[in-house]
């Protein structure tokens, strides 16, 4: 629906004699929008739609820009080339024009999306470039589709088959860049005062020229540089979950090293768990101890497995729940993660001055269901 008025404000110029004018456009749209919904002001959705075709709309010349003189024709050549020079040289200006709106995309989203969501995303640089694209593909095959249903029901069939194929192509490279190693980060939220503080340097680089641009751009990456660096990650030690009364807690202590999951919980937890990982920029996780395989306990384990970066998995025991206990061995094998038993004497330094270890039970002990840690 923003999309919707934003385009239809930038072509109904022509109704009121006047010519289209992006920023124009865009600030008649965020009028319109908030007179409806003033409410809308406070959507991550809002925020999110306006602060990135505001950045394409500031960026965009600044980065397409150098294309002019790398891809221009050559003088001193005649006029007269090969067709297939042209469209070699047609195919290079639209990938760069594709490169430049990408990059200006994320570079004004990502504080947004490291505030929202969590997430610090590199790999979209290169996603876009094929995302974009085949998204607008998908959109007018299902436009087609719709068009041709009203005359006929086999075209518009062949129109659905396609959408199908672009959709299941897409859906194939989103998920190989997900996997893609270091490709995106679960950071801490940066402060306010970071994120603004970032867009005064952004507004700086395309109001100033030369030197002075390159000086406001070197500091942008010094001020990314020390936010991943000091306090997006890192810096989250030991994460102890336990099931309390039925509500699940988490407990962190911060430092350096391997987070560890003590009994992270059940499956319908798993939201509150991620989540909470996520905000405390976890991406790699030490230890994940079971005292018992039980739902209860345990049943969060497979997907743990699956959604974060495991390097070990103890059990104190390998009774309970079977089928639980064959699902958890089987992730942990497809995703090459360690699997040994938690006995007395295991542990591992927290910090400086603390460490975690089991007291009890050994193997010949049998004191009761849950260790002693």
């Amino acid at each position: 629906v923003r999309a919707c008025v934003m385009a239809l404000a930038f072509w109904s110029a022509g109704l009121v004699s006047r010519k289209p004018d992006a920023p124009t456009a865009l600030a008649v749209s965020a009028v319109l929008i908030l007179a409806y919904d003033p409410l809308q002001l406070a959507s991550m959705g809002f925020i999110l739609s306006f602060s990135v075709v505001t950045g394409i709309l500031l960026l965009f010349p600044i980065l397409y820009q150098p294309r002019i003189e790398v891809l221009a024709a050559d003088p001193y050549l005649p006029p007269v080339q090969s067709h297939v020079r042209e469209y070699a040289r047609a195919a290079l200006r639209w990938i760069w024009a594709l490169a430049a709106v990408s990059l200006a995309c994320w570079l004004v989203s990502f504080p947004l999306t490291a505030r929202f969501f969590n997430v610090f995303s590199p790999v979209a640089l290169v996603g876009n470039l094929f995302v974009v694209p085949l998204t607008f593909v998908v959109v007018v095959t299902g436009f087609l589709s719709m068009v041709t249903g009203l005359l006929s029901g086999w075209v518009s069939e062949v129109f659905n088959h396609a959408n199908v194929v672009f959709v299941e192509i897409l859906l194939r490279i989103v998920g190989v860049m997900a996997d893609v190693r270091g490709g995106h980060l679960f950071v801490r939220s940066p402060p306010w005062i970071w994120i603004i503080c970032y867009y005064a340097l952004v507004v700086g680089f395309t109001v100033l020229r030369d030197r002075r641009r390159l000086l406001v751009a070197m500091l942008a990456l010094a001020l990314l540089a020390g936010w991943l660096g000091l306090g997006a990650m890192g810096d989250v030690e030991g994460v102890g979950v336990l099931n309390r009364n039925g509500a699940l807690s988490v407990e962190l202590s911060r430092g350096r090293g391997m987070p560890l999951l003590f009994d992270p919980g059940s499956r319908k937890r798993s939201h509150n768990l991620l989540s909470a990982l996520r905000e405390q920029g976890v991406n790699r996780i030490g230890v994940i101890a079971l005292s018992k395989v039980t739902f209860s306990r345990a049943g969060i384990v497979p997907e743990l497995l699956d959604r974060c970066r495991v390097d070990e998995i103890m059990f104190a025991r390998l009774d309970g729940h079977a089928e639980l206990l064959e699902e958890i061995l089987t992730t942990a094998e497809i995703n090459r993660v360690k699997v040994s038993q938690l006995l007395r004497g295991a542990g591992a330094q927290v910090t400086s001055t603390a460490r975690w270890e089991v007291l009890s039970p050994g193997v010949e002990d049998d004191v009761g269901d849950v260790p002693c840690v």
